[in-house]
């Protein structure tokens, strides 16, 4: 399985993994989002790839890039300080998982620690980022 199932998988996993998450892949009751940050509802949290360094083609696995981006209600930076820390204890050190519907990952690792978006959105909601990098079993092409 490719890293295209990564982002997903990862979704599906934090609804299973964090109180108070809930991934709809239609998301019409979601409040986890595959790559996009809707305007609506306030708390949400969005999980996204951005790249990662130059894969080693002599491996049998991707490391790549995600970004989990958790945004609160108006005017209140301690829910998604809350639920950041939550999704981090779940993904810190994952390692030899098979995602819900997704790749085997192999291990994650924080980039960075949990950290505040400067000020707040347009609509005065608090954001705050994880960066991870996750390395997952990638078995295309004639890779080992």
């Amino acid at each position: 399985m490719s890293t295209e199932a990564l982002v997903p998988g990862l979704c599906r996993f934090l609804s299973a993994s964090v109180s108070g998450l809930v991934f709809d892949e239609t998301g019409t009751t979601s409040n986890v989002f595959d790559t996009r940050l809707p305007q609506t509802p306030d708390e949400i949290v969005c999980v996204r790839e951005y790249g990662g360094p130059e894969p080693d083609s002599r491996e049998g696995w991707d490391e790549v890039y995600v970004q989990v981006r958790v945004r609160g209600p108006v005017d209140d930076p301690r829910p998604p300080r809350t639920r950041i820390n939550r999704i981090r204890e779940a993904l810190e050190g994952l390692t030899n998982v098979t995602l819900p519907q997704g790749p085997y990952t192999v291990l994650a690792h924080l980039i960075s620690q949990p950290a505040p978006m400067d000020g707040v959105d347009s609509q005065g909601r608090y954001e705050w980022v994880l960066n991870l990098s996750i390395e997952v079993r990638n078995q295309a092409g004639l890779r080992v």
